[in-house]
């Protein structure tokens, strides 16, 4: 995504209002988020995936987080070189915290997609469900977790292959409640672990914008 800080801890202001233009954040925004990201970096221009992986240990110390925290870094990491930089970071937090329900949507969908095909298998959903459940940490009601299994397959089931294409998924998103507030928990639990609690409740309203 290229270099996106000035020397030392600095954004500089042609960064700023590049990203603000770029995303629906205010300059004053992209700034706070820098400071956010330095603060999870350890003060690096990049995020290491192994950092990455640690913050999500340190939100969820008694769960099994790698894995989904191995499929939200694979969303972070736009260019597939190995990091995180400033650019990758405000842009899907963009996507989080101020994107249209498509754009939710399309993330979601890459998150489901594994194999990166353009389609979700059934095996796919299933296996970032049960990550999503492994962090323990209250994003999805038990009883939605508890009748997932059940739900997935009987959908899947429909079409052949047990594959889903992208307008299936938007549908199936839209129209069942119980994979709606999965996909919800699923979005939360891409960027809590990477944000100040401070930041989150300036757009608290996230938590109250379905996706249906």
């Amino acid at each position: 995504m290229g270099n996106t800080t000035a020397s030392g801890s600095n954004l500089s202001p042609s960064v700023a209002q590049f990203l603000s233009k770029q995303t629906r954040f205010c300059v004053k925004d992209v700034h706070k988020l820098h400071r956010c990201f330095r603060n999870v970096s350890r003060g690096k221009s990049k995020l290491k995936k192994e950092c990455f992986l640690g913050l999500f240990q340190e939100k969820y110390p008694d769960a099994n987080s790698v894995q989904f925290a191995e499929h939200a870094f694979r969303l972070y990491d736009k260019d597939n070189n190995g990091s995180v930089d400033f650019s990758e970071f405000v842009l899907l937090l963009n996507t989080h915290f101020r994107g249209e329900k498509v754009e939710r949507l399309q993330l979601l969908f890459r998150l489901y997609d594994l194999e990166q095909n353009q389609q979700i298998s059934l095996d796919e959903a299933l296996r970032v469900i049960h990550d999503l459940h492994s962090l323990n940490a209250g994003l999805v009601p038990k009883e939605d977790v508890a009748s997932a299994d059940i739900i997935v397959n009987s959908v899947f089931n429909k079409f052949p292959g047990d594959i889903m294409e992208t307008q299936q998924f938007y549908q199936f998103a839209v129209e069942n409640n119980t994979m709606r507030r999965l996909l919800e928990g699923s979005h939360l639990a891409l960027y809590k672990p990477l944000v100040p609690e401070e930041f989150e409740k300036l757009y608290a309203s996230v938590r109250r914008r379905s996706l249906k």
